[in-house]
């Protein structure tokens, strides 16, 4: 089974501020405040969905975070969506 975090792994909205500094965030602010609302909404469904899939904490991980990779490319097009959850 996978790992479980341990106390000093960084919190989710540590990961969090990390994740879009790495991103460099879009420029469209509209976007970005898009893109972090579905992160708190979605991180740890998503996490949990791809941990029992994968069944590894770091592959689960790192899917979860390609998968915001990705979204933030696209942020444009995911602000038209009617379906911004899938």
């Amino acid at each position: 089974m996978g790992r479980r975090r341990s106390a000093a792994q960084p919190s989710l909205e540590a990961r969090h501020v990390g994740f879009f500094e790495r991103m460099n965030m879009n420029k469209d602010i509209e976007s970005n405040k898009l893109i972090e609302q579905l992160y708190f909404e979605m991180y740890h469904k998503l996490f949990l969905y791809a941990q029992s899939a994968l069944r590894d904490h770091c592959l689960a991980e790192e899917a979860v975070q390609e998968t915001f990779r990705i979204a933030c490319a696209k942020a444009d097009r995911l602000a038209e969506s009617e379906n911004r959850q899938g």
